[in-house]
């Protein structure tokens, strides 16, 4: 952190701690008997209305149409208590906005307007856009608690979202998810785990009635997210947790080390990026931009900037705590400082955050990265980022109608 006022803070937010997003132990067998309960244990957890209640009032909503098209409805609205937002994860959603108030003092003196919040289309993501939002401006003195937010939470039309892959581009994501699950190396990281997927099976059905065949971010929610809540697995399959997040590290690395896969799925985001700073430029006063999004959102972010932070070595994984520190855990932050076009500092969880850019740059997007070079630095520059885009631009299918799959969303 600079003592300079910034011309923009950009902040990217995962959302804060939540149910898992489905049911695992819905369908009961005689060797899950001692999980009956679960969605009583979840909807405790995620008894917050009285909350959300008062951010509503506070600071709407916004969703947004394209031509035409009526609004659609959040996805976790239709699972819940599954997959939303829980009382824990507003807690610390909230320390998150005091510790952002500290160490960015201009937060708490910046002229309010110039404020644009976006969140994708699930409750959780705009619930946490709220509460950090509703925590910033508590911190500020200029700020009376019961006033209506100055600005609202935007949520743009899917087609339209860079942060909204899966649904802004299901038939390129569907592909190129295709294309990696058929890499060799792909179906030997899968084959090595056969053991361990029948055993969680057998204890939760329901595991194995995805469509892939077994359900990979079903088991890493049924344990990340109970020890995100000072919960503990239920003693028969405790010892499968280290072997879940090993592979998912595994399988999202081989993910993002694709370049169709990796370009598809950030390449809008990081040509919007390029846009909003260079349109800093022709502005006036400072800036904040907030997106709250997903887990996923930011692991892209810092696998194509070749962050250490998630340089892939799951063999050292044996617990939760190991996992959080290749996978980016609930509410975790990370910030653009944009001081000028030559100077973007970066942030994660407000440390300074080193990353290799210009290893990208150099040598291409995709391939795995160790996080050993001598290049790294916690600062970029629009340049670079430009560079980025256009190694990215290589492996992308268009998706508009000026050959360019970004989404317009700034």
């Amino acid at each position: 952190m600079a003592n300079r006022i910034p011309k923009s803070l950009i902040l990217f937010h995962r959302h804060g701690h939540r149910a898992p997003a489905k049911n695992i132990i819905a369908n009961n067998s005689a060797d899950a008997k001692y999980c009956v309960g679960e969605h009583a244990l979840w909807q405790g957890h995620c008894d917050i209305a009285h909350i959300v209640t008062r951010l509503d009032d506070k600071h709407p909503v916004t969703v947004g149409s394209l031509n035409g098209l009526e609004a659609f409805t959040p996805h976790d609205l239709k699972t819940y208590p599954f997959g939303n937002l829980t009382s824990t994860g507003v807690s610390y959603l909230e320390q998150q906005a005091r510790d952002l108030c500290s160490t960015f003092p201009v937060l708490t003196e910046y002229p309010l307007e110039n404020t644009i919040i976006h969140s994708t289309n699930f409750k959780r993501t705009q619930i946490s856009a709220q509460v950090v939002w509703n925590e910033i401006l508590r911190n500020r003195g200029d700020w009376h608690p019961d006033s209506v937010g100055p600005v609202p939470i935007n949520v743009r039309h899917p087609t339209q979202c860079s942060l909204s892959f899966f649904d802004r581009a299901s038939d390129v994501a569907g592909a190129a998810i295709k294309e990696v699950q058929g890499l060799p190396r792909f179906q030997e990281v899968t084959q090595e785990t056969t053991g361990t997927t029948a055993e969680l099976v057998r204890h939760f059905p329901r595991l194995g009635e995805h469509r892939s065949g077994f359900d990979w971010m079903g088991a890493l929610d049924y344990y990340s997210c109970r020890r995100g809540h000072g919960l503990l697995p239920a003693p028969a399959v405790a010892h499968l947790e280290p072997a879940v997040y090993r592979h998912l590290v595994q399988r999202f690395s081989l993910y993002l080390s694709h370049p169709k896969y990796l370009s598809n799925f950030m390449g809008p985001l990081v040509h919007d990026l390029c846009a909003l700073i260079e349109g800093l430029e022709e502005s006036k006063g400072f800036e904040f931009h907030v997106f709250s999004g997903h887990d996923i959102n930011l692991l892209g972010l810092l696998f194509l900037l070749r962050a250490p932070a998630v340089a892939p070595d799951p063999t050292s994984i044996s617990s939760y705590q190991d996992f959080s520190t290749m996978w980016p855990d609930f509410g975790t932050t990370m910030v653009m400082e944009v001081h000028s076009p030559e100077e973007i500092n970066l942030y994660m969880n407000c440390q300074p955050l080193q990353v290799d850019i210009q290893g990208v740059i150099s040598g291409g997007v995709g391939g795995t990265h160790s996080g050993d070079s001598d290049r790294k630095s916690a600062t970029v520059t629009l340049q670079e980022l430009k560079a980025l885009y256009d190694a990215l631009r290589e492996h992308l299918v268009s998706m508009g109608t000026d050959n360019e799959p970004h989404s317009g969303m700034f």
